[in-house]
């Protein structure tokens, strides 16, 4: 995982991993996950991959009810979701 650590800052999608990481640990680290998911989604642009970005729109959405959520994560779930429109479903 040190080569995704040095791809957070230059590809959103690493820090879409990185939260994703973050959900599926032994106990779930909710706090890292959501910040990891804002900073994907602020970044200078959406993530590269359409997978990656399908995984953020998720990400975000898991938080969006939920108590203690960062104020950020429902802003960049709407900003971000014409953008999954155009992204490949399975």
């Amino acid at each position: 995982m040190d080569e995704l650590g040095k791809m957070r800052g230059h590809l959103p999608d690493a820090q879409v991993i990185e939260g994703w990481r973050h959900l599926r640990g032994d106990p779930p680290a909710l706090s890292p996950a959501q910040e990891a998911f804002v900073a994907a989604g602020l970044h200078t642009r959406p993530p590269v991959y359409a997978e990656g970005l399908r995984l953020l729109i998720d990400g975000l959405q898991l938080f969006c009810a939920a108590p203690g959520t960062l104020p950020e994560i429902p802003l960049l779930r709407e900003v971000l979701r014409p953008f999954g429109h155009s992204s490949p479903q399975h």
